[in-house]
């Protein structure tokens, strides 16, 4: 998500190669840390499903966002027999229905493809998440100690974590 060099410039860490496969580290686990508290992928495409019900509206906002999704129709959740839909297109965490059709209230949707993001494509907050994440636990590590309390994510990424959980594409 966010390259090495960017995130030594970040940290203030010399250019030499010691610490990179710690920072490297870090910044892995950062992002599983923020994909996890959202609930959103923002690593390359993973293969996904969501189900969301219509709200009688031209539009249905995903919590995950898609590139070229699938979506079957379902006359209730559940329901074994499907509709393919395929008058929509993707913008912004949306799926826009085409020539004034709306997604029917009630109706589930199954949106299956690839969600996430190519590298560098990433929402900003989230990119300001994880470096704030690896900065934090860069500049207090310390030893791990079953039973022994560790040192939390400063309120700014709890902050950002609550936006992104609730604009995860928009921003």
């Amino acid at each position: 998500m966010i390259p090495l060099d960017e995130l030594k410039v970040a940290l203030r860490a010399p250019s030499d190669t010691v610490q990179d496969d710690y920072i490297t580290a870090l910044e892995v686990a950062a992002v599983a840390y923020v994909e996890r508290a959202t609930g959103n992928v923002y690593g390359e495409g993973v293969d996904t499903v969501v189900h969301v019900i219509g709200l009688g509206t031209a539009h249905l906002w995903l919590s995950t966002p898609f590139a070229t999704p699938t979506v079957l129709e379902r006359a209730y959740p559940g329901a074994t027999e499907t509709t393919a839909i395929t008058d929509f297109s993707v913008r912004d965490g949306y799926l826009l229905r085409s020539g004034g059709a709306v997604w029917i209230s009630g109706y589930e949707y199954e949106v299956t493809g690839d969600s996430g993001y190519a590298e560098g494509s990433e929402p900003a907050i989230a990119r300001q998440a994880v470096m704030q994440t690896v900065t934090h636990w860069f500049e207090n590590r310390m030893p791990v100690v079953v039973g022994m309390p560790v040192a939390d994510v400063p309120l700014s990424v709890k902050e950002l974590l609550v936006i992104l959980t609730h604009f995860p594409v928009a921003l």
